[in-house]
């Protein structure tokens, strides 16, 4: 599993952005089922997160970011991501890199669905 995964899920889990800084490749895709354009850009991709973030912040309906795996063989790590309490799940998380940086991370909510993932109860902090 790398690194990147659990630095992304530790960033939702603590609302913190500033954890990925050194982490996104410059050029970055966040992009999301739920929205029709996606988001380019290390600083767009940052700034993103961060209102985001602080939105969920406010709301005090905070997220909880799983890891989990897609396949038996832990070979496709993935992001279980709840919100409100840990078994409100809805969407899942996938990254891809690029010379151990994030290249682009997905959020679906629709396919792959969340409960495709193999749970590990490893939410990290």
């Amino acid at each position: 599993m790398t690194d990147s995964i659990r630095a992304l899920a530790k960033s939702y889990n603590k609302l913190d952005h500033d954890l990925l800084d050194s982490i996104l490749e410059d050029n970055i895709i966040y992009e999301s089922q739920n929205v029709l354009d996606p988001v380019v850009g290390k600083a767009n991709v940052m700034d993103y997160l961060r209102a985001k973030f602080d939105a969920i912040r406010v709301s005090n309906n905070l997220v909880h970011a799983e890891i989990g795996f897609l396949s038996e063989n832990s070979q496709d790590p993935c992001i279980i991501l709840s919100q409100g309490n840990k078994d409100n799940k809805g969407a899942l998380i996938l990254i891809e890199e690029n010379n151990n940086k994030i290249a682009r991370i997905d959020i679906c909510t629709i396919a792959p669905h969340w409960s495709s993932a193999i749970r590990t109860d490893e939410y990290p902090k």
